[in-house]
């Protein structure tokens, strides 16, 4: 009996040292894969996602939301071909969007003085031809800041679309100069022809509307499409 309630209590130790063994095994296995994953996620968190690169000073005014009305700057940046830029604070993964943002030059505080218009060479360089541009646009690379080189090209993109508008402006006046001409002209000829002299038969009949009229004008009340006329009518 002795030996039976011995034998018992070697087999219970026995079994819970296979079971505590099962479940030491357990734990260290899902030890081995948390410490892999935070393995894996520090070398995230270093390493840029693919197509990213660190900020450094690139993008100066870029803060990303991290929740509680808090912001971190972004760490991690990307350079669109649409003007904007896409981030990582420091503690995203690649699994998450990235947080996207419009690309301006940052403003520089830093000087205490009154804002001046810009300087007129540097205003040669942005708006002429050929190499100045290019050398300006090599010396704002060479800052590394894309804000600022984002913002000379936009005003280089825009001061090529207000000239190409003045230019149609000035297209669509000569044009219009040229038909006040011909109208003169052919003024003066119906003048000279004495041609309302001889329709004075004309002159007393009435104008209404729809007929011939001096002025026309479109008005807000009435439908697209209609026309009043702004000459006086007579009496019948």
């Amino acid at each position: 009996m002795l030996r039976g309630i011995a034998n018992g209590l070697l087999q219970t130790i026995a079994n819970q040292e296979a079971s505590t063994s099962v479940a030491t095994k357990c734990y260290e296995d899902r030890l081995y894969h948390l410490e892999q994953k935070v393995l894996h996620y520090e070398h995230t968190f270093n390493e840029p996602p693919e197509g990213y690169e660190v900020n450094d000073r690139k993008v100066t005014n870029f803060h990303i939301p991290v929740g509680g009305g808090l912001y971190q700057e972004a760490k991690w940046v990307h350079l669109n071909d649409d003007g904007t830029v896409s981030g990582y604070h420091s503690s995203q993964g690649p699994n998450e969007r990235p947080y996207v943002i419009d690309l301006y030059a940052a403003p520089d505080y830093s000087i205490d003085l009154l804002l001046e218009p810009l300087l007129a060479w540097f205003q040669h360089m942005l708006t002429r031809p050929g190499g100045d541009f290019q050398i300006l646009q090599e010396a704002v690379a060479d800052t590394g800041d894309w804000g600022y080189a984002r913002e000379i090209a936009c005003y280089r993109m825009l001061n090529d679309e207000v000239t190409a508008v003045v230019v149609k402006i000035e297209e669509y006046q000569r044009d219009l100069d040229a038909a006040h001409a011909h109208l003169r002209s052919c003024e003066s000829r119906l003048m000279l022809a004495r041609a309302a002299e001889r329709l004075t038969t004309l002159q007393n009949v009435p104008r209404k509307i729809g007929a011939l009229c001096s002025g026309w004008k479109k008005t807000t009340r009435m439908p697209q499409g209609i026309h009043v006329c702004t000459a006086p009518l007579e009496d019948e």
